[in-house]
């Protein structure tokens, strides 16, 4: 069963098969700004994408090394979203 970890409840965590699954909003994370918080993380982890891009993006993030921790994979993620939106600003 996946365990909720914030208020939105749109991060969720499965520690027994080791991911989590974050479903995004695409009017505030377009594809193009998934990908590039996506590409931050691909040394520590595998990311897989789905969803329909129109209504919602599930992303989700399995560690490639054991020690890695599944919450902090999961907000270091949501951070780079935030990193890649202001620099699409710019």
């Amino acid at each position: 069963m996946l365990e909720p970890i914030n208020a939105l409840g749109n991060i969720e965590i499965d520690k027994k098969q080791n991911y989590v699954l974050i479903s995004l909003n695409p009017s505030l994370y377009p594809v193009h700004v998934v990908l590039a918080a996506a590409e931050k993380l691909m040394s520590r982890a595998c990311i897989i994408l789905d969803g329909d891009p129109a209504e919602e993006i599930l992303v989700e993030i399995r560690p490639k090394g054991s020690k890695e921790d599944l919450k902090k994979l999961a907000f270091d993620f949501n951070n780079q979203l935030i990193n890649a939106l202001r620099n699409k600003k710019k």
